[in-house]
């Protein structure tokens, strides 16, 4: 099993407004009830992608900074 160190405890403990210890022992629909009690506004996605925070891959195969194995082989044997 999983174990929360305190630092992090009391970080999302200040986050969702109640102990972490406490929000543990709810059941299901307890957590489904507190949650959409406690939220100012459901969540919502945006029409349109906003291109500034587009994902845009793995920046190593942007760059082109792989290597294949026969590269590889190549630096480490001289061949």
């Amino acid at each position: 099993m999983y174990s929360i160190n305190e630092k992090t405890k009391e970080m999302a403990s200040f986050v969702i407004g109640i102990n972490c210890d406490t929000f543990k022992e709810f059941d299901y629909d307890d957590e489904i009830n507190f949650l959409n009690q406690a939220g100012k506004q459901g969540c919502s996605f945006l029409p349109n992608t906003d291109n500034r925070i587009v994902g845009r891959g793995n920046p190593l195969l942007a760059r082109d900074e792989f290597l294949s194995m026969d590269e590889v082989n190549k630096g480490l044997f001289g061949e």
